[in-house]
Parts: structure tokens; C-alpha cells; sequence
């Protein structure tokens, strides 16, 4: 199952890669964006720590959805950027 998901996921970004075209972007802006994915790896982090734990402690997986509905928009907002 699991192997089947992470090539679903890299079929899916193959497919995505091949579709958009290549940004062009200068030195300046380069480094402004490689500073917002650092940042939003380093907050992320934590957030799936607590909810690995929680989801460990309560045996719930509302938390798991919650904050990937939660995720889902931010990430978006990070990748347009």
C-alpha cells in the first residue's frame, strides 16, 4: 500500500513537472524563496511531532485531518509563492 502511494506521488509529480513550465526566476527573488521553504519546513516539523503524539495519545485521527485541512491551503499559498 504504502508502496503503491509513493508512486502514485511521484507519477504525480512527473506529470505535474512535464506540464508547467520551468520558472524563471532572478538571484534576488531565488534567495527570498529558498528562505520561505526553510521556514515553512522548520514549522512544520514540530506540527507533525504533536500530531503524531496526539494522534498516539488520544487514538483519534480527527487530528490528523484537521490540521492536513489546515495544511492544505498554506501549503498551496507556499508553493505559489
Amino acid at each position: 500500500m504504502v508502496a503503491s502511494a509513493v508512486a502514485a506521488g511521484a507519477a504525480l509529480f512527473y506529470g505535474v513537472e512535464q506540464w508547467l513550465p520551468e520558472p524563471q526566476i532572478d538571484a534576488q527573488r531565488h534567495g527570498q524563496r529558498l528562505w520561505l521553504f526553510v521556514l515553512a519546513i522548520a514549522h512544520h516539523f514540530p506540527e507533525g511531532l504533536a500530531v503524531g503524539i496526539g494522534m498516539e495519545a488520544a487514538q483519534d485521527p480527527g487530528i490528523a485531518i484537521g490540521v492536513a485541512l489546515q495544511n492544505w491551503s498554506e501549503g498551496l499559498m507556499v508553493a505559489i509563492v
